[in-house]
């Protein structure tokens, strides 16, 4: 004997809470290009930004409750994912302007002033003593003697 499912007489209820309509921002920084890592997580976002309009798309146009629920959580993920991967793009180049700053620092700590090149005047113009200095604070007596 077969068993038949009772025809529905009411259409199902939708026991999930409306979700609102979800729009991209169509927000994108410009990342420089020799830094690797701030290039990946760039990547990521545009790949998350695409799958986010195709979910987004999809939930918009769908009826069925369960299916609008899954893409809802989808799409909240991959808002996660590209705002994760934009802080991380801002941290990176905060500590990479403080790499550049330290690096300018130390040039300029350990920079050795080269006299005699265009620019720089000559030790003996700047000291003009210099010589007479160098040779009273130095004992020769030996050589004096002789």
């Amino acid at each position: 004997m077969r068993l038949r499912n009772p025809a529905p007489s009411e259409p199902r209820e939708d026991l999930t809470p409306s979700l609102p309509t979800i729009h991209s921002r169509g927000f994108m920084q410009e990342i420089p290009v020799n830094t690797a890592v701030q290039k990946r997580a760039s990547n990521k976002i545009k790949i998350a930004e695409k799958k986010l309009i195709e979910f987004e798309q999809i939930y918009n146009l769908t009826t069925d409750s369960q299916l609008r629920h899954d893409m809802y959580e989808k799409i909240i993920d991959l808002q996660e994912q590209i705002k994760f991967n934009e802080e991380k793009i801002v941290k990176l180049k905060k500590n990479e302007k403080y790499v550049q700053s330290v690096k300018k620092k130390n040039r300029r700590c350990f920079m050795k002033i080269k006299y005699d090149k265009p620019g720089w005047p000559p030790l003996l113009f700047k000291h003009p003593d210099l010589h007479d200095h160098i040779h009273d604070s130095i004992e020769f007596v030996s050589a004096d003697e002789k």
